[in-house]
């Protein structure tokens, strides 16, 4: 199950499947919501420790699109915006103010995308590209590498339940081949794409040693 499956999920059973009260209640814009549902976009940091905030469940839960049990933060109110942004209206800030907070917010905040800082200082993405272009780049970049960074860690939690279901079968004397062991992560909730389950694969049989394509276990060794 992705991310986008685990909002759409929790839209389902909190909000009747309405995204637009989805946005409400994580108080985010609907260019960041439907990004992640609908686009394939993985949040920042702070995206996700917000969605696993709101609904009561743990990061992990979200980067791997856990169906756990979700629950609603009624009486805790967010700012809107994933960094206290305010409606647009940043423009009419001093420049020499609007540089000044957008270099105390690239400071507190190294993995920010552009899209955040502009939400953040109430300006438009274009604003902040024509006006600020330097900052602008180091903002993709930065946002590009903390997405990587999200998804690196999204596969590295897949693999590590990989490797828990492969090293449960060889427990048990069975050989712990890839349709065994997709098997039984299926059954968490985890969906594993074709280049991630052989990497998943490749990283269980290195730690178990277990050499692959092998139709048994090695004998275990008895005591003398």
């Amino acid at each position: 199950m992705s991310l986008s499956e685990f909002l759409t999920h929790a839209a389902d059973i909190f909000f009747g499947g309405n995204s637009a009260a989805l946005e409400r209640y994580l108080g985010l814009a609907k260019s960041h919501v439907h990004g992640w549902m609908h686009r394939g976009i993985l949040p920042s940091l702070t995206g996700v420790a917000r969605i696993a905030f709101l609904f009561d469940c743990t990061i992990a839960d979200v980067l791997l699109g856990n169906k756990a049990t979700l629950g609603l933060r009624q009486r805790h109110k967010l700012p809107f915006g994933l960094f206290e942004s305010n409606r647009k209206v940043g423009h009419k800030t001093p420049r020499e103010d609007l540089a000044a907070g957008l270099t105390e917010f690239m400071q507190a905040h190294p993995g920010a995308s552009a899209l955040d800082a502009a939400n953040h200082l109430g300006v438009s993405p274009r604003f902040l590209r024509e006006n600020y272009p330097r900052e602008n780049q180091a903002l993709v970049r930065g946002g590009k590498l903390s997405r990587d960074g999200n998804a690196r860690a999204r596969l590295d939690a897949k693999c590590e339940v990989y490797k828990r279901c492969h090293f449960a079968l060889a427990a048990e004397g069975t050989y712990p081949s890839r349709r065994k062991v997709v098997k039984l992560v299926e059954e968490t909730g985890i969906r594993l794409t074709f280049r991630e389950t052989k990497l998943a694969k490749d990283r269980a049989h290195l730690a178990s040693g277990i050499k692959k394509n092998r139709a048994r276990l090695p004998k275990r060794q008895h005591a003398a």
